[in-house]
């Protein structure tokens, strides 16, 4: 029987310290699906054009800006 209540006390202490956790894992979750809701917006967003919305044709963009080269590695020589 003590045995028992030995499991017991242990086991009430655990669901206490379970218990006191939950704020703190509530606040969290909170947190997270913010910042999931805002990702999500972000790629909706980002996948927008003007098949899809109705921005105009001229806003999509059809080529990415070049990122700028090294100087070493450019294919042809500046000059005549």
């Amino acid at each position: 029987m003590a045995d028992q209540d030995v499991t017991i006390s242990q086991l009430v202490l655990e669901i206490d310290l379970l218990r006191s956790r939950v704020p703190d894992l509530e606040r969290i979750n909170a947190q997270l699906r913010t910042g999931n809701q805002k990702l999500q917006d972000q790629t909706a967003r980002l996948k927008r054009d003007s098949s899809n919305s109705s921005k105009p044709p001229s806003s999509d963009i059809v080529k990415p800006k070049k990122t700028g080269t090294a100087r070493g590695t450019r294919q042809r020589k500046i000059g005549g």
